[in-house]
């Protein structure tokens, strides 16, 4: 059975890291100031032809993958579905991936005003449903110091 500890910090080594994203990925694009290189001509081609993701979406930057919960392009504040899409796409992805282990932040929580104990209530109906793959030993569900 899948072990699930909560905590602000991980209390064992994860394979994956998911966080919250939106669908124009703002969450993970960070607060640095880059030196832009390109020109403006191709920077402004690059914004015009960019496409949102997909609400339920998971995006994967090696270890780092993204579930996306929220559409800043409509209400955010209705994200109980996007967060069972995301969970059910994600589970789907770790099976496909054999991935033993995960640390996650607390979906919904981070961003907006739902409580960490909603989602892990979530994630422990799909362990008792038998809808955690076998090869996930461990969740660590990140939620901000307590």
């Amino acid at each position: 059975m899948t072990q699930i500890e909560v905590g602000a910090t991980a209390p064992f080594a994860v394979e994956v890291l998911v966080y919250e994203e939106d669908t124009w990925q703002m969450l993970s694009a960070g607060t640095r100031v880059q030196e832009m290189r390109e020109s403006k001509r191709d920077l402004q081609h690059a914004v015009e032809s960019q496409v949102a993701c997909f609400q339920g979406d998971i995006i994967r930057r090696g270890s780092r993958w993204f579930a996306v919960i929220y559409d800043v392009d409509a209400d955010m504040e209705d994200t109980e579905a996007t967060v069972d899409l995301a969970l059910t796409n994600l589970l789907l992805l770790i099976k496909q991936e054999e991935v033993a282990s995960i640390g996650i932040q607390a979906l919904g929580a981070f961003h907006r005003h739902q409580s960490p104990e909603h989602f892990i209530t979530k994630l422990e109906q799909r362990r008792r449903a038998g809808q955690i793959p076998d090869c996930l030993q461990k969740v660590w569900v990140k939620v901000r110091d307590l």
